[in-house]
């Protein structure tokens, strides 16, 4: 484990190389940011907000105190924010959990998606299996689908694939 005091800026290539990224903690008290391409972290922790475009890869878990901003392209097991989660690009997850607004932009891509606040997929070929949200979802030209469980209103235009209505 790693712990910086302090915001943490990465850019260019930053790779961990220890075999796996098993147990590569990198624990930021401040905020962080990165450019280009960074792998090999198990978790990225900041108390801020984290800020990541370019290429990421073999990233486990991303979480933070405040916003998880996260463009370009990457996969990521888990992103976790006790504040908003936006992605956008080639981006893609298997879980986020929020506990205010998850937006997906673009091609970004999750398989489950778990928000205290609002869901949406504004357009450009978004895609979620499965939503779960106390909020309301906003869809564009995107898709749901496996599962939908919102205690909100759903708003749809243009194109917009639901699959998981018959799961609603």
């Amino acid at each position: 484990t790693v712990n910086i005091n302090g915001d943490l800026t990465l850019s260019g290539n930053f790779s961990v190389v220890n075999g796996s990224n098993v147990n590569t903690n990198f624990i930021v008290n401040g905020n962080v940011s990165a450019s280009g391409s960074i792998s090999g972290f198990s978790l990225l922790y900041s108390t801020g907000t984290i800020n990541l475009t370019g290429h990421q890869n073999n990233i486990n878990t991303v979480s933070a105190e405040k916003d998880v901003n996260l463009s370009g392209s990457g996969a990521y097991t888990t992103v976790n924010s006790l504040s908003n989660v936006t992605m956008s690009g080639g981006v893609s997850a298997v879980s986020v959990n929020t506990n205010g607004t998850t937006t997906l932009n673009s091609s970004a891509k999750v398989t489950t998606i778990k928000s205290i606040g609002d869901v949406s997929l504004p357009g450009g070929g978004a895609e979620a299996a499965s939503v779960y949200t106390d909020g309301n979802v906003t869809m564009k030209s995107s898709s749901i689908t496996s599962l939908l469980m919102a205690q909100g209103n759903l708003t749809e235009s243009q194109q917009t694939e639901l699959d998981a209505l018959n799961n609603i």
